[in-house]
């Protein structure tokens, strides 16, 4: 492929005085946040734009280049920054959160690369995606981003890794943060590595096309030697004037622009100069964010008697039946890794058989649970209902970040609804006697997060609907497993004196006949309990209660909560396996007092660990820990 230099140069030196223009309209008061501009980097990503037109390109913090070089879209990128009229993303996303058609953009270093490597793999033999991710060398020292690499190999990613080496992370010298060799370690892992200058036309050229040539089922990477002329944002630069001085007189751009090859006085230039005239004089952006309502599920009933884990089970098997676009990912989730007859199936055997009955969907990964996070991401992003399994919920602290920068906020932050089809299961809580660092409650620490619905299903709910609600909504789902309830059957019935009944993701337990004396708000293995001791309660201590159980803990829905309050004289326990106090419940109690007001009020508070063995026992709920709650708050 031949390109036009001198038209590259121009629309590096565009890019180069949007920058200088986004810079005086900043310390003109007229941008609020901050920026991070590209000057003395803008002819690289101009010049790969000519060659990778069908590629999905994932930017970073300092995008401005990247975008205008993929999208050509000045105005959009201006108004955004300026919050006017005709911003890309509405305003919301601001100067590193952007998206345009096949262009997206994060403020989080690198957290986008196993996103990249999950949308540009060969997962379902699907080799129409291609992708560009960009990262900094300040990013050298971040785990996911080698978890990423590995990844990008095994499912072989046509990925174009861009490494924008300014010798500078943020305000420190690079070799302050970074100890090995890139192209030792990159060629180590057995990547193509490409290095070239972003002051020599030609380098550049040469990595790009050998790049593009070998890209193809594998990844590659290009390393790009370059300077920053300006600081990281605002005014953080903590290098010598001089210094930037000498960087500034060796600029290919200021040296086209000493010689006359470009100039500031051009049709090209002028173009910006309007663009940013009529920007300013636009009318201030009003956030309107567009999101369009989806379809309601209808609920299916539970039609069987098989095990927890079994339901589950048979439950995926439907789905992916059904959803040819579905994929699972996970940590030794597969049948036969080995090819030994030994079947395996995961931790609490719940994809026992997927990966035999779908082998092109279900895939066992590395143990790498933010890189495979941002992998399946990935997925999700180019459409597969995606599923992933991480194996106990105390290790969802490991693909935190990923589920809080990118799962939770890619739907919104971009002004339109970004499609998310993403499930993550787990298998949660004590009981097992597995020790504090296996028996963990996650959910009230994800319970605040944008755009993510977490679900506790019970061994009386239809595990289906929860796929049915990621097929209808397209948007990510966290769903919290009781270990405990793996073993045991589904639909076993309650006390004859009882009556369980489903609405929509809301269970609830009523004495047919009996006063309540108390409300009990449940979920998880606190709600197994009160159900398994409802006979116990009644016959021992002539003790009847209400029971409500949320399946979707953040669709706070109060009116049958109500209702189950007013006929127990508004007397309500809250019982939530979460250290400390801080719990789900506490949160509906918040929503329920706007509507009523309360005659009684207890809360468990579970010890600041689990112990190992049976000794957990001592700090878990029992019966007689219930039956005192119930005496004590009708005293």
């Amino acid at each position: 492929m031949k390109v036009k230099i001198n038209k590259i140069l121009e629309k590096a030196l565009q890019v180069r005085y949007f920058e200088e223009r986004i810079l005086e309209e900043y310390k003109k008061g007229q941008i609020h946040g901050t920026v991070h501009t590209c000057i003395g980097q803008e002819i690289f990503p101009c010049l790969l734009s000519e060659y990778t037109s069908e590629y999905y390109w994932f930017s970073n913090h300092r995008g401005h280049g990247h975008y205008i070089a993929k999208t050509n879209d000045f105005r959009g990128l201006a108004s955004e920054i300026l919050l006017k009229e005709g911003a890309v993303t509405n305003g919301i996303g601001g100067s590193q959160h952007l998206k345009n058609k096949n262009f997206i953009s994060n403020g989080i270093q690198g957290g986008q690369t196993g996103i990249a490597a999950g949308y540009s793999s060969n997962i379902l033999n699907n080799s129409s995606y291609k992708s560009v991710m960009f990262l900094g060398d300040g990013t050298l020292g971040a785990g996911h981003v080698y978890e990423a690499l590995n990844l990008a190999l095994l499912y072989n990613s046509e990925i174009i890794f861009v490494l924008e080496d300014n010798k500078v992370a943020q305000s420190t010298p690079s070799s302050k943060t970074f100890g090995g060799d890139i192209e030792k370690i990159i060629k180590g892992y057995g990547i193509n590595y490409y290095q070239c200058d972003s002051q020599n036309i030609d380098s550049m050229v040469k990595a790009i096309e050998l790049a593009i040539e070998n890209n193809i089922n594998q990844p590659v990477f290009i390393h790009l030697n370059t300077e920053r002329l300006s600081s990281h944002s605002k005014s953080d630069d903590n290098r010598e004037d001089q210094y930037i001085d000498e960087l500034k007189l060796n600029d290919l751009l200021n040296i086209k622009l000493s010689d006359g090859t470009l100039s500031y006085d051009s049709k090209y230039i002028d173009n910006i100069k309007d663009i940013f005239k009529d920007v300013l004089s636009s009318d201030e952006n009003q956030y309107k964010v567009s999101i369009e309502k989806r379809d309601e599920i209808k609920i299916r009933e539970l039609s069987n008697n098989s095990k927890f884990s079994e339901h589950i089970n048979e439950c995926f098997n439907s789905f992916f039946s059904e959803n040819n676009e579905s994929v699972m990912v996970g940590e030794d989730i597969e049948d036969d890794p080995y090819e030994s007859g030994k079947i395996y199936g995961g931790a609490f055997k719940v994809t026992k058989g997927l990966s035999t009955n779908f082998p092109e969907r279900v895939f066992s990964m590395p143990i790498s649970e933010s890189g495979f996070t941002g992998f399946a991401t990935g997925l999700a992003l180019r459409g597969n209902l995606t599923i992933i399994e991480i194996m106990f919920a105390d290790f969802l602290s490991q693909n935190f970040d990923q589920i809080f920068h990118q799962i939770s906020k890619i739907p919104s932050i971009y002004g339109s609804r970004v499609d998310l089809p993403i499930l993550i299961r787990t298998a949660g809580f004590a009981g097992n006697g597995y020790g504090p660092t296996h028996s963990s409650s996650m959910e009230n620490i994800f319970f605040g997060l944008p755009n993510l619905d977490i679900f506790v299903p019970n061994l009386y709910f239809n595990y289906s609907n929860i796929l049915d609600y990621l097929k209808s909504s397209k948007k990510p789902i966290l769903v919290i497993e009781p270990k405990t309830n793996y073993n045991k059957k589904m639909g076993t019935s309650i006390y004859g004196e009882y009556e369980i009944n489903n609405y929509s993701f809301i269970t609830t337990v009523e004495p047919k006949e009996r006063k309540p004396q108390a409300t009990i708000f449940a979920f998880g293995p606190e709600f197994d309990l009160i159900l398994s001791n409802l006979e116990y309660l009644a016959k021992e201590y002539e003790i009847y209660v209400n029971v409500f159980s949320p399946i979707n803990l953040n669709n706070i829905e109060v009116k049958p909560l109500l209702g189950l309050l007013n006929n127990s004289n508004n007397k309500l326990i809250n019982l939530n396996q979460s250290l400390n106090g801080s719990n789900v419940g506490n949160h509906w109690l918040s929503e329920l007092t706007k509507y009523q007001k309360l005659n009684g009020y207890k809360s468990n508070i579970i010890t600041d660990w689990i112990p190992t063995g049976k000794s957990e026992n001592e700090v878990l709920l029992n019966a007689e820990a219930i039956v005192r709650m119930i005496k004590n708050i009708n005293e």
